[in-house]
């Protein structure tokens, strides 16, 4: 009498152990740099933030020059060129991360939410069933991308602007005040707006949405913000510096301001917006359906 053995069956690697990190991490880096319109928008910022940074260096050292000008044939306002020589040009590097921001910001929105729209995340969600993993990576080739590229885009700038200040005879050095720290820190903040954007492509699953809402945060806001002060009502008064935009911004400072969030404050603040939208993300991944 003979006993047949059968094959013994085998499970499929996918949604199991065959997945690691490391792999989903390699899927999202190559979706991220196949798309050509992603590499459009990561020139598009970097050229934004070093246009805009430099624009502002022009305009202060015109200012500056003009101020003196006018002093010294007596016309102009009072103390129009002290005010002007006060000003922190430790912000010049990063004068254009605000419109970097909503670049970056929304190509964190369409890095998931086109998938949604596509039904692509149904084969992501199928090879890794707990799906916090591909967020994760999503959100760390997002937040690397984003830092590095602010970064170089704020030193580029730096370059850019000490010989338009030169020319005006500006002191603009990397050793100032708060510059090199200006630098580094920029980079986080547009990585947070990106997480930000990444939450929204999640509680959304629609580009236009989720755009639409990250820009209004970003701008329409701040600019209704102006208005508040009228309100008769302290609160109003000092709500607008709570803005994210305008805590992404204070942040990257280095002095004490009278009426104004510290610097560390306003990180505090700022991390606190992201957490707003990426804790409901995160629910929202796990639970509702692909």
């Amino acid at each position: 009498m003979t006993t047949q053995t059968l094959p013994t069956a085998h499970r499929p690697a996918a949604g199991t152990h065959g997945v690691n990190f490391g792999g989903v991490l390699k899927s999202e880096i190559i979706k991220f740099w196949s798309l050509l319109s992603t590499k459009l928008l990561l020139i598009v910022s970097l050229v934004v933030i070093v246009g805009i940074g430099a624009f502002e260096a022009f305009g202060i050292g015109f200012a500056t020059e003009r101020a003196h000008t006018d002093a010294a044939a007596g016309n102009g306002p009072p103390g129009a060129a002290a005010q002007l020589s006060s000003f922190d040009f430790s912000s010049i590097p990063y004068g254009g991360i605000q419109l970097g921001m909503l670049i970056l910001g929304a190509l964190a929105v369409l890095f998931i939410a086109s998938e949604y729209s596509t039904g692509m995340i149904r084969s992501s969600f199928s090879a890794v069933p707990s799906r916090l993993p591909v967020f994760g990576a999503k959100a760390l080739v997002l937040i690397v991308v984003s830092y590095v590229l602010t970064t170089v885009g704020a030193f580029v700038t730096f370059l850019v602007a000490k010989p338009i200040l030169g020319n005006y005879n500006i002191d603009f050095a990397i050793d100032q005040k708060g510059m090199l720290s200006g630098i580094f820190l920029c980079g986080l903040a547009v990585a947070g707006v990106t997480l930000m954007g990444l939450s929204l492509g999640v509680l959304l699953r629609n580009s236009a949405g989720g755009i639409v809402i990250l820009a209004g945060a970003l701008f329409v806001l701040p600019i209704a913000g102006n208005f508040l002060p009228l309100i008769p009502i302290d609160f109003f008064k000092y709500l607008p510096q709570y803005f994210p935009s305008e805590v992404a911004i204070r942040m990257l400072s280095t002095e004490h301001i009278d009426g104004q969030l510290d610097p560390w404050a306003a990180g505090l603040v700022f991390v606190g917006w992201v957490l707003v939208l990426l804790v409901p993300a995160l629910v929202a991944l796990k639970k509702r359906d692909a």
